[in-house]
């Protein structure tokens, strides 16, 4: 409510946001999506827990830092194959 109220946004932005938000959210949680989705990272945490904790930590690792340090590997590959 800030955000409206200094006029960064409009009150149909933040419900658009909210609505952006919820929908994967509750597609997430439809059975059929959330059973193939969630069965092999469980099985993975059973079978090898050490391999699923370090994949974690580094999927969420490049999710705060938006993907930056991939983005910047990608880029060096794609152009050191041209040149």
């Amino acid at each position: 409510m800030p955000r409206v109220y200094l006029g960064v946004h409009y009150p149909t932005d933040i419900l658009a946001g909210a609505a952006i938000g919820m929908f994967p959210v509750w597609l997430a949680n439809r059975p059929g999506l959330r059973k193939p989705i969630t069965g092999w990272p469980l099985r993975l945490t059973e079978s090898n827990p050490s391999l699923f904790y370090s994949l974690a930590f580094m999927v969420l690792y490049l999710v705060a830092e938006l993907f930056d340090p991939l983005l910047k590997i990608l880029h060096f590959i794609i152009h050191r194959r041209i040149n």
